[in-house]
């Protein structure tokens, strides 16, 4: 399936997680270090989640899906067990226009969640367009070996010393030449 890659900015922004196995607890995991508020909904939930719940750290609605769980939603993960539902859920979001991705079926909703390396500041998502969950990760597994310490550090720096062009810097044009100079006598281009 063909699909458009965007990151997006969750901190602050409130996903529903419907759903409370281990699969629901891996995508809140993820929302979570991303910032987002994250909401589960499920009648039970793994201990993991039940742990997080009680210090806060996420919302646990304890109860089966219904349409009214996404009010306040900016995007809804449907992880629950059962493929009815979660169809549902994708529906159900659609027409509230939320984005929707469903654990079990990519072609049911309206967002795919690619395997993503992480080092630092640095991440690489790989999608296999729902094909292949597994070669996606292992894709990411391979590509995030060739991330090192040293990239994420330099990304820091590179990002510090942008920050203070943008102050020190008023012309767009002049701000990119001098960071491209900077690049260069870094062997980064």
């Amino acid at each position: 399936m063909p699909v458009f890659f965007a990151a997006l900015t969750l901190r602050g922004l409130q996903v529903v997680v419907v759903g409370g196995g281990a699969v629901a607890a891996r995508k809140a995991a993820g929302l979570r270090r991303a910032g987002a508020v994250v909401r589960i909904v499920a009648p039970d939930v793994t201990p993991g989640i039940r742990a997080l719940a009680r210090r806060r750290r996420l919302r646990w609605t304890r109860s089966s899906y219904r349409p009214a769980c996404l009010k306040g939603a900016w995007l809804v993960i449907a992880a629950t067990s059962d493929s009815t539902t979660n169809a549902r859920i994708a529906r159900d979001a659609a027409r509230r226009r939320l984005f929707a991705n469903v654990a079990d079926d990519p072609d049911a909703g309206t967002m795919l969640l690619p395997a993503v390396a992480r080092r630092g500041p640095i991440q690489v998502a790989v999608s296999t367009g729902g094909e292949s969950p597994a070669l996606a990760a292992h894709l990411r597994d391979r590509i995030g070996a060739w991330i090192t310490q040293a990239d994420a550090d330099q990304v820091r720096l590179i990002g510090t010393v942008r920050r203070r062009l943008r102050t020190a810097v008023p012309d767009p044009q002049d701000r990119r030449r001098r960071l491209a100079r900077l690049l260069r006598a870094a062997g980064l281009r």
